[in-house]
């Protein structure tokens, strides 16, 4: 807290000064406040402050000579102090600086008060913002919209980048202006990097060619390293379309691939060494046509990006004494081990190792082949498809190998109350079982069918309704609200199965009936497509189970036949299991 502080003045002094006129110094020179007693000592100044104290000047006696020395400092501790306290105002400590006002959309900034810094209010928030139509508030020291408002929604936003338009509060009016400085953009020029805004401008720092390391590749080769290993990490975008956006911040392995004589069909492969990874992680093949063995990004020629499965691959032309570039990137600051093969010029190999093809034709498969030595050979390398590829006694989920596999960590049983995969989600509550038909949304009272059941005399009319609208593209914009009743379909086999509808004639009715087959829940949000109706007829829906392993059934009245008898029908079910 700061104060000022007084000179001690006996008390009869103080209580004169203000009858007395001050003589002017020196005989007089025009600037005293008239001629009266001269009083020895330290001046008074008649111009007090604002709080109503007199504020003694102790710096200098008038009487003494220039040189002459006024004796040692007054102790600070004998000195009469008057607190900021006094004046009216809360005290703050950095000037310019803001808050809100306890009370009222209202900015106070901190000021000089009377001598003092003090909190004073400064800018009262505008009542209607003439770009959200609504009063502002005060956040934080600032006169900002109310939450959920964009005080540019009226704004048309300039398609180039780092351009705003932004919304004057006071006018209404929207002018476009500079995005701050240091905004991430993209100058979509693969050569530069880290690119941002900068007076309006997106600029990027470095320059083609980049720095790579490249190694001679050969054809009929392969081979597994990890992409930080012997690597580099100066490319984090290429000319090709899908990568010239970036996303390859990270390591790249680069390779010079050439021929004596023009080849076709070469083939650059690359697949991940953990299957585990497949489908979270990536590493991208990217070609460089450039004649001289530089890395060059913009003059990308080709690029193969990494499937769901972990592989890619890239077929080009080799030219007859022209290099080519060939660039492994793990997209995304991927940096794990790959394997690495390139078959031409009549030398082949086994591209994958991990796919069930005999990829060079030698009769050899995958690991059985010699060309995938020191990959995934001597492990469970395939956790669903039945086989102990690592001959240890274990198959698949089986394997402690295939522990962190996604297959084999899935909530089996969605019934048994057992969090079966300890991912600490049970039955329902776990991801594994949405769409099952345990979990799925139920239609209490619907009648089960499996293969080789029939139902007859099926009325509708007597039934309560169970929903009224459907997203089959049948029922759209139409409304069911007559009685309907449903059917869970469960084949006991695999395969196609048949569901068939045929309406009963009868005397007064009409026939009309609408089926509409729901998965995998029983709700009218869950219309799969599929829809049958009959006019005294016969209709049919025909279904696999690999796809939709049961059906909800829905039949209801036709809507636009309503107001007269449907009659009744019935219902069968027929398997063709594989």
């Amino acid at each position: 807290m700061k104060h000022r502080t007084h000179a001690l003045v006996p008390a009869l002094l103080l209580l004169t000064a203000p009858l007395m006129s001050v003589a002017p110094a020196c005989g007089g020179d025009g600037q005293g406040s008239g001629s009266g007693l001269e009083l020895p000592g330290p001046d008074i100044k008649t111009d007090a402050p604002s709080d109503g104290l007199t504020t003694i000047d102790t710096s200098k006696d008038k009487d003494a000579k220039p040189d002459e020395d006024l004796g040692p400092t007054p102790d600070a501790s004998k000195v009469d102090t008057v607190s900021c306290d006094a004046i009216d105002a809360e005290p703050c400590a950095t000037p310019g600086a803001t808050r809100c006002a306890l009370e009222g959309a209202v900015v106070e900034t901190c000021k000089d008060v009377g001598g003092c810094l003090g909190w004073a209010a400064d800018t009262p928030c505008p009542t209607v913002n003439k770009c959200t139509g609504v009063a502002d508030v005060c956040v934080d020291g600032a006169c900002v919209p109310p939450d959920g408002q964009d005080p540019n929604a009226k704004c048309t936003q300039p398609t180039q980048q780092c351009k705003a338009s932004v919304c004057n509060p006071q006018t209404g009016l929207c002018a476009v202006q500079n995005a701050n400085d240091n905004t991430p953009c993209n100058d979509f020029d693969v050569c530069t990097d880290d690119d941002i805004c900068f007076n309006g401008v997106c600029q990027g720092s470095g320059s083609c060619p980049k720095g790579c390391q490249t190694q001679s590749l050969s054809c009929g080769s392969a081979l597994m390293f990890d992409l930080n290993s012997g690597a580099t990490d100066v490319m984090s975008a290429y000319g090709c379309e899908g990568a010239e956006t970036g996303g390859y911040a990270g390591w790249e392995r680069s390779f010079i691939a050439s021929s004596l004589f023009d080849c076709d069909d070469a083939e650059l492969s690359v697949e991940l060494t953990k299957e585990t990874d497949a489908g979270s992680k990536f590493v991208d093949l990217v070609a460089l046509g450039t004649n001289n063995g530089i890395c060059w990004p913009a003059e990308c020629v080709d690029l193969a990006q990494m499937d769901a499965e972990g592989r890619a691959q890239m077929i080009f032309d080799l030219i007859k004494d022209e290099n080519l570039v060939l660039v492994a990137d793990g997209r995304d600051g991927y940096f794990g081990k790959v394997r690495l093969s390139l078959s031409c010029c009549g030398q082949q190999v086994e591209s994958f190792c991990g796919d069930g093809v005999d990829n060079d034709g030698d009769g050899l498969t995958d690991c059985a082949d010699d060309d995938c030595a020191g990959f995934t050979c001597n492990s469970e390398y395939h956790c669903s498809d039945g086989v102990d590829n690592d001959s240890n006694g274990k198959t698949d989920c089986d394997d402690p190998q295939c522990a962190a596999a996604d297959e084999c960590n899935v909530e089996g049983d969605c019934t048994d109350e057992i969090d079966n995969d300890d991912d600490g989600a049970t039955d329902c509550d776990d991801v594994d079982c949405v769409g099952t038909a345990a979990c799925a949304v139920k239609c209490e009272t619907a009648i089960p069918l499996t293969c080789g059941d029939t139902v007859t005399a099926q009325d509708v009319e007597s039934a309560s309704n169970l929903m009224t609208t459907f997203s089959c593209s049948r029922a759209s914009g139409l409304t069911y609200g007559g009685g309907q009743l449903a059917y869970l379909v469960e084949p006991d086999c695999a395969g196609q199965y048949q569901i068939k509808l045929t309406a009963d004639a009868g005397a007064g009715a009409h026939g009309a009936f609408e089926a509409f087959g729901l998965s995998p829940g029983c709700s009218g949000d869950s219309c799969t497509g599929s829809s049958i109706a009959t006019l005294f007829g016969v209709d049919t829906m025909n279904r696999s189970t690999a796809t939709t392993p049961f059906t909800w059934l829905v039949v209801a009245e036709s809507p636009e036949l309503a107001n007269s008898s449907a009659g009744t029908y019935s219902l069968s079910v027929t398997c063709q299991c594989d």
